[in-house]
């Protein structure tokens, strides 16, 4: 709100959060924060493009279920959210909203978030940032 009101000159947001306003014209997208260009404002840079080698700071979207959870339950419900996310209408409508859809095993899912996971540890520890 503060951005659309021009009491602050930047914002940092989701593509799905700001999508809306940027193709209204309220809000000018200057650069995605991922590896690569979303395919909902293609003609926007990343800011890997704009000199910041290897940037890459993403929005994880997912589906979680309590631990425990049979595998074969987890395998039933992830084959059909893929099938899903494989039809070029869902496609579509995802890509209208500004996310990008990807398909993947609950492992190959595990395993991102835990890269993930590692990186901002890191990142937060050099930081010195504290819980207070």
């Amino acid at each position: 709100m503060d951005a659309l009101a021009g009491n602050v000159d930047l914002l940092v947001s989701s593509v799905p959060s700001a999508i809306a306003q940027i193709k209204a014209g309220k809000l000018r997208a200057l650069a995605v924060t991922s590896a690569a260009r979303s395919t909902s404002l293609p003609d926007v840079p990343t800011v890997a493009e704009s000199g910041y080698k290897d940037f890459d700071v993403s929005t994880r979207y997912g589906l979680f279920m309590p631990a425990g959870t049979p595998a074969n339950v987890v395998t039933l419900v992830n084959s059909k959210v893929n099938e899903l996310l494989s039809k070029p209408e869902f496609k579509e409508a995802i890509h209208a909203q500004g996310a990008e859809p990807q398909a993947m095993k609950p492992e190959q899912f595990g395993n991102l978030l835990k890269a993930d996971y590692a990186k901002w540890k890191g990142i937060v520890q050099a930081s010195g940032a504290k819980v207070e």
